[in-house]
């Protein structure tokens, strides 16, 4: 499926417990998003990100997805990065889980803090998180091909988690050398060339997958 490339990847942490994986949430005519407020002039930009714990058995970890940040580099080479937006109608949204401690919250919580919960998403062996996150972009990134030509990394704090049993604490202390520290799993972008593969110029200044 052509809207469902991972454009973003090798985000690993600690001791490769944590992956990441960035897909782009496209729009039909493949433009960057501008607000509905008439006050906000800034273009985003709609990633879904999926954080998974990959080890069995090994540990617990959390992720801050409340702190991710988007680097790109702007008109003049210089670096710019972002965090995500936590406000508004463009504030994390989980689209898919299987998260004992997502279902656990969303069910319990009669109008659930999506805010509390994303700068704590704790994910025991196996789980994964999918959410969709929006990022301020550049105002002369029109076309999403505009975005990804010079998007760099997609970071995400993660840390051993403080719900650990001892012996799942031992396991990860002795093998990582880690004492409860925050990582960051960060993954990178597709070169421009390998983009293209997936995107056609038309006449006429329209871009279409």
């Amino acid at each position: 499926n052509s809207r469902k490339i991972v454009f973003a990847k090798g985000g690993t942490a600690l001791n490769d417990a944590v992956r990441l994986w960035v897909l782009l949430g496209h729009t039909d005519n493949c433009q960057t998003r501008s607000s509905r407020d008439p006050c906000d002039s800034n273009k985003y930009v709609e990633l879904y990100l999926t954080v998974q714990n990959v080890k069995s058995g090994f540990c617990t970890v959390e992720a801050d997805m409340s702190n991710a940040t988007f680097e790109f580099v702007g008109s003049l080479g210089e670096v710019y990065s972002h965090k995500v937006v936590t406000e508004g109608n463009k504030k994390p949204k989980i689209l898919s889980h299987n998260c004992r401690h997502c279902h656990n919250f969303l069910a319990d919580a009669e109008e659930p803090d999506l805010d509390i919960l994303t700068s704590s998403l704790v994910l025991q062996p196996f789980e994964f998180v999918v959410l969709s996150v929006h990022f301020p972009v550049a105002p002369d990134m029109t076309f999403e091909t505009d975005l990804l030509a010079r998007a760099l990394t997609v970071s995400v704090p993660v840390k051993p988690s403080t719900r650990w049993r001892p012996a799942e604490h031992n396991a990860l202390r002795e093998s990582s050398n880690i004492n409860n520290a925050c990582e960051l799993a960060r993954s990178y972008f597709l070169p421009e060339k390998t983009i293209w593969n997936y995107y056609m110029e038309l006449p006429g200044n329209c871009v279409i997958l």
